[in-house]
């Protein structure tokens, strides 16, 4: 799905819980997400144990963040992103 596509989508839903494994693209498309839906960002440590077919299996993920028990990345801005990487 393009970009463009993806953001009109995550726009457009209704409220839900946007879930994703923590990774650099996963703080972008969270702060998009941001404000209009429920945002996961679950840690791949958490995933991989629920992962049957691929490094990034959407199944996974679904089940790593409806646990009760997982802690939650906090995403980050802009700004904490680019010091992180330049450190």
């Amino acid at each position: 799905m393009l970009r463009a596509k993806l953001m009109q989508m995550l726009r457009s839903q209704a409220p839900c819980i946007v879930a994703m494994e923590a990774c650099a693209t996963s703080h972008d498309w969270s702060r998009v997400a941001q404000g209009r839906h429920d945002v996961r960002l679950s840690p791949p440590i958490y995933v991989m144990p629920f992962v049957k077919r691929q490094k990034s299996d959407a199944v996974a993920i679904a089940e790593a963040v409806l646990r009760s028990n997982i802690h939650y990345v906090a995403v980050k801005s802009t700004v904490q992103q680019v010091r992180h990487f330049m450190a």
